[in-house]
């Protein structure tokens, strides 16, 4: 491993629960529904209600208060390895 890609990893794994509360929302969008951290509207996918699906998918981003400092702290790790090397 190089720091390179521990600090990409590190923004992996930083962003990722943001990326799933995106996509979810962007489903709801396009299924004509809307989503909140409240409840979710009716979304209908081939004939099946999904809401439950993206609802736990768009409060998935409650774990970004986690995973963004463990990032921040992998970016650090990578520029201080790098300048060590």
């Amino acid at each position: 491993m190089t720091p390179l890609s521990l600090a990409i990893l590190s923004i992996v794994v930083g962003i990722f629960p943001l990326l799933i509360a995106g996509m979810a929302k962007a489903i709801a969008t396009s299924l004509g529904g809307t989503l909140s951290e409240a409840d979710c509207e009716e979304c209908m996918l081939f004939g099946r209600d999904i809401s439950p699906i993206l609802y736990r998918m768009f409060v998935f981003a409650w774990l970004s208060m986690f995973t963004l400092g463990l990032g921040m702290l992998g970016v650090m790790g990578a520029i201080v390895w790098a300048l060590l090397s």
